[in-house]
């Protein structure tokens, strides 16, 4: 049998196993399945029955004990009494009290009796004369029992129950249905459930008088019936016409009352088959249940039921006790109980799945390892190398032909001798006995030469290489020798050393020099991860005095053109910071250590500021640099600012590299997904574009097209492997379209969040009524500014070509603001003048020449410039600017979103400096001067120790890497008390450029509070100092003495 047929046949076993097993598993989930159903319905079947005979006897409990009630009331004095002084023109013969006397003491009865049974609302006696007149009436009206004055008692002569009860002979109960309560012929509300109980009244002669009625709260029996039901059960109550009484929808009970018209009535609910199922015999029932199907819902009801006769069966009037379970709980129970089993089935026969899989892999390893050794062994018999195999002590083991074409020993004679006993007889036996051993236990490999001695007796030259022989599961079970013959090798040799003897001290210089460098790479490469470690915290310390100075610098007064310039060297220079952080990146990745650090950003500024930055690169190369940002919906956002930074100047300097003409655009939008925001970026180009085999493996590191990018355009090929790492840090991802000849479009999107934690006002600015005209020849620019103008409700037209701009300005449109791009015409000069000749040019606020940094003419021919790209924040300064000096109508309605925080709140408060570099402590002191601070500055731990030894302060700012004593063992002194007890739960910050990760643990764990890292950005360090200081009040004596303190502590 095939290797390839053995593979199918083990194969098919295990399918064919894998189906048997299932099989029997779904044949013993459905034999299970069926008698668990029917052990369920059983069950439910008997609770059912118990629960009904613990209801019936409760209904049946509750209606005796309501006869009683009226058979007492029946009974007491004034009942009679009132008959006869009704019929003795008031006056009682018997003892001659008066009428009204009885009412009275039968209101009092009535009271006494109510208030002491809760479920009793109202109690009267009704009288045959006058249509029904009421005697007497007592009624619980909320908390109080009150008797109802004469002139408020009505006549019931009309009522169904005062004819059916003056038909009743002497002793019988009337007992109603349970309906809603009705007053003056309106239902009460709130909605009381209402049962009558009366008895009829018989003067002496037997002749009807009236009757005693009392109504009952039904509710409160109801519940009573209901009570400790199980939740799996469901209970309906229902009167002899089917209507429900009780239901466990509560909008259905009594809805033959309140919606009569609906008709949800037992008989249109479930079918139209009558309860009528007598339960009274558990036993005949316990495996008996009535099935119904719910024609509303579509599910079946398994139920069983009671029937009470209320008033005898001439009457017809009848209560029903429903109490059944839903198939779906049977079915649910159902499924509960066959999962358990499944799942303990289908555990058990994966086990024996996996047991006969194991044993089937253990056939097959074997079949395959007996083949295996087959073609090892004819392998080994035509090779040219002696072969031999030993035990770790030199026993020969196997033996190939070629041995015997080397030795001379034949295989027979071989086997079961030593080495050292056939051929090597004449070397160092212990020598190669312990090379042997060496190997056959430590698993190496070793090669070495020797003089060997043939069966002739002749010696032969032999090159030997030693080699464990290890099974697959590791173990070794001897050491193999190749044998070869390199006699005339070694003769060859021989003559060449003697001919080339002259080269000897040549050769060894050659080796020294080669050692040594390989000792210089070596120390080399030991000296890359501690400059790693220490390049961040070096390169980032002047890196704060920059960014410093230029944030110092930037408080002064600036024309908008220095603003402009300073703000694209700030960029600049946080770009390089962050370029040395790139650095670092690649050991991150390979690591798994890159991480992402969110924080809040404004988007629109960002996107602006880079985009201000990235197109001075693209200028310099005379192409085109748009930035489209007029989908982004989102201003405020939390993420990773930095490693967006980094993504977007990786694929636009791949960009800028492959683009020779054109244009290069960056396209951003936001959308909202799954309460997270989706920042997606595309940077598009007009270069040469990728082939098609290369996209695949672009993302992989170290990849470029060719090898030719690298001479031709520089670079590692890491830019692309970073950003996808990035991407997918923040949740995100990134592709490439691409055509050679034709461009690339890389679109990459993150994860971001809006920003809640800020107290946020909205500007509003508004330019409706704003008309502006756009010219320039690229369509791109155009659709980029007139999609992000649409979107501020602007009215533009735009132009193609310098024609077609002079066309629209001879129709004598009135334009606000005439934005012309310097690209739109060759000879600007003459389009100039024909600008002015239209009267539109000399009514427009302001015109706008679009031109980049390098061809800067401000207020040439009249016109102002806005620099390329035109960013949305320089766009709308030029707006603002428009109508802010010309027209006092247009109200700036285009909404920033600003933060808004109390600058007092950081006024005088005291602040210890401590850094040993001037410039970072000249840098932190001008932003902390900026939020009201008093500062103290120190250059070293002992000049903090000093000022700490007269003041308190609020808060230090601590720098880590200080000569002496560091910032770590300055904190923990404090903490233990060495600088005075009242500093030891001093908030300590550190403020450092140490980057690496782990470095705020290491702050946290050395006792300081919280951690800044370097180059310090001003809104953090406010944000962190109103965390931990903002909210303390100092006495003012603390901060006199902050004030008066020196500004530098030398040591």
């Amino acid at each position: 049998m095939t290797l390839a047929n053995h593979e199918f046949t083990f194969k098919q076993t295990l399918l064919l196993t894998a189906a048997l097993l299932i099989g029997l598993l779904a044949l013993i989930t459905l034999l299970y399945r069926q008698m668990t159903y029917e052990d369920i319905t059983h069950e439910f079947a008997h609770n059912i029955q118990t629960q009904m005979a613990a209801r019936y006897n409760l209904i049946q409990n509750n209606l005796d004990k309501q006869k009683q009630r009226i058979k007492f009331l029946h009974l007491t004095p004034p009942i009679s009494g009132i008959v006869r002084a009704m019929q003795n023109s008031g006056i009682d013969p018997e003892d001659k009290t008066q009428l009204e006397q009885w009412k009275t003491r039968l209101a009092i009865i009535f009271e006494s009796f109510i208030e002491n049974n809760p479920d009793i609302l109202q109690l009267r006696y009704i009288g045959a004369e006058d249509n029904g007149k009421e005697l007497v009436r007592v009624e619980r009206q909320g908390t109080n029992i009150r008797r109802i004055k004469p002139e408020r008692l009505q006549s019931k002569g009309d009522s169904d129950y005062f004819k059916e009860i003056s038909q009743y002979h002497p002793g019988e109960i009337y007992i109603s249905n349970i309906n809603l309560n009705r007053e003056y012929g309106k239902i009460q509300i709130p909605f009381t459930p209402t049962q009558r109980i009366a008895m009829p009244v018989f003067d002496y002669d037997t002749q009807f008088f009236g009757f005693i009625i009392m109504n009952l709260d039904a509710q409160q029996h109801i519940n009573e019936y209901v009570h400790s039901l199980s939740n799996q059960l469901r209970m309906y109550v229902l009167n002899n016409e089917g209507g429900f009484i009780y239901h466990p929808d509560p909008d259905i009970a009594f809805a033959f009352e309140t919606q009569p018209e609906s008709q949800l009535v037992w008989q249109n609910i479930f079918s139209d088959t009558q309860v009528k199922v007598d339960s009274s015999n558990i036993e005949n029932h316990k495996h008996v249940l009535v099935q119904e199907l719910n024609q509303l819902t579509g599910r079946i009801l398994n139920f069983d039921s009671k029937i009470f006769f209320l008033s005898g069966l001439n009457q017809g009037r009848t209560l029903s006790l429903v109490i059944g379970v839903d198939e779906s709980t049977i079915l649910g129970i159902l499924n509960e109980r066959t999962n358990s089993l499944v799942q303990i089935l289908f555990a058990l026969m994966s086990l024996i799945f996996c047991m006969f899989a194991y044993y089937q892999a253990n056939v097959h390893k074997r079949l395959g390892l007996i083949r295996s050794q087959a073609e090892f062994k004819a392998i080994i018999s035509g090779s040219q190398d002696g072969i031999i195999a030993m035990d770790e002590f030199g026993h020969i083991t196997g033996w190939n032909d070629a041995a015997t074409n080397i030795t001379g020993y034949p295989e027979h004679v071989a086997m079961g001798m030593t080495v050292f006993e056939l051929f090597l007889r004449n070397n160092d036996e212990d020598a190669v006995k312990s090379l042997i051993q060496n190997i056959y236990y430590k698993n190496g490999q070793e090669s070495f030469e020797c003089t060997a001695t043939s069966q002739k007796n002749t010696s032969i030259e032999l090159s030997i290489h030693l080699s464990p022989i290890i099974l697959d599961n590791g173990k070794t079970i001897g050491v193999a020798a190749i044998l070869r013959d390199i006699t005339e090798q070694k003769i060859t040799e021989r003559e060449i050393l003697e001919l080339n003897s002259s080269l000897e001290a040549k050769v060894k210089a050659r080796t020294e020099e080669l050692e040594n460098a390989r000792n210089l790479a070596l120390q080399s490469n030991e000296a890359k991860s501690e400059f790693i470690a220490n390049v961040s915290h070096e390169i980032r310390t002047p890196m704060n005095g920059v960014l410093g100075m230029l944030e110092l610098l930037a408080k002064d007064p600036l024309t908008p053109k220095q603003q402009h310039q300073l703000e694209m060297a700030k960029f600049s220079a946080h770009h390089l910071t962050h370029l040395v952080n790139d650095i670092l990146d690649m050991s991150k990745i390979e690591a798994g250590k890159l991480e992402i650090d969110n924080s809040e950003f404004d988007l629109i500024k960002f996107l602006s500021d880079v985009s201000t930055s990235l197109s001075i690169r693209a200028q310099a190369k005379d192409l085109e640099f748009i930035l489209d940002a007029s989908n982004v919906r989102h201003e405020h956002v939390i993420g990773d600012v930095m490693r967006i930074n980094q993504i977007i100047t990786n694929l636009v300097g791949n960009a800028l590299k492959f683009t020779q003409k054109g244009e290069i655009a960056l396209v951003a939008e936001t959308k909202e997904m799954d309460q997270k925001i989706m920042l997606e970026c595309t940077v598009m180009d007009t270069g040469k574009g990728i082939k098609e085999d290369k996209l695949q493996n672009l993302f992989e590191s170290f990849t470029q097209e060719d090898s030719s990018i690298t001479k031709t355009y520089g670079g590692t090929g890491l830019g692309l492997s970073i950003s996808r790492q990035l991407c997918h840090l923040m949740q995100g991802e990134i592709h490439v379209n691409s055509e050679e000849g034709k461009g690339s479009q890389f679109t990459f999107t993150v994860s971001l969040s809006a920003s809640i934690n800020k107290n946020q006002e909205i500007i509003e600015a508004k330019f409706k009524e704003a008309r502006i005209l756009l010219a320039s020849p690229n369509i791109r620019i155009l659709n980029s500014l007139n999609q992000q103008l649409q979107s501020w409700q602007c009215q533009t037209q735009i132009a193609h070509t310098s024609s077609a701009c002079l066309n629209l300005l001879k129709q004598n449109t009135a334009f606000n603001i005439i934005i012309i791009d310097e690209n739109i015409t060759q000879d600007k000069d003459d389009f100039v003048k024909q600008l002015n000749l239209h009267t539109s040019i000399k009514k427009c606020d302001f015109t706008y020449l679009l031109e980049t940094v390098k061809s800067n003419q401000d207020h040439k021919h009249g016109f102002l410039s806005l620099i390329k790209p035109a960013t949305p924040f320089a766009l709308f300064a030029a707006l603002d600017k428009a109508f802010n000096t010309q027209r006092d109508a247009f109200k700036p309605d285009y909404q920033y979103i600003r933060e808004k925080e109390d600058e007092n709140l950081l006024n005088g408060k005291s602040v210890l400096l401590v850094d040993d570099n001037q410039i970072n402590l000249e840098v932190a002191n001008g932003i902390l001067e900026d939020f009201g601070v008093i500062v103290t500055m120190a250059n070293s731990a002992q000049a903090c120790f000093d000022a700490l030894e007269y003041h308190y302060f609020d808060a230090i700012l601590m720098d880590c890497q200080m000569p002496v004593m560091d910032g770590y063992t300055a904190t923990r002194k404090i903490r233990n008390g060495e600088a005075g007890a009242k500093h030891k739960d001093m908030t300590i910050i550190a403020m450092t450029a140490h980057a690496m990760t782990g470095a705020k643990d290491t702050c946290i764990a050395a006792g300081m509070n919280d951690y800044i890292p370097k180059p310090v950005v001003p809104d953090y360090l406010k944000t962190v100092l109103l965390k931990w200081i903002g909210t303390h009040s100092n006495s003012s004596t603390n901060h006199q003495e902050a004030a008066n303190s020196p500004k530098l502590s030398n040591e």
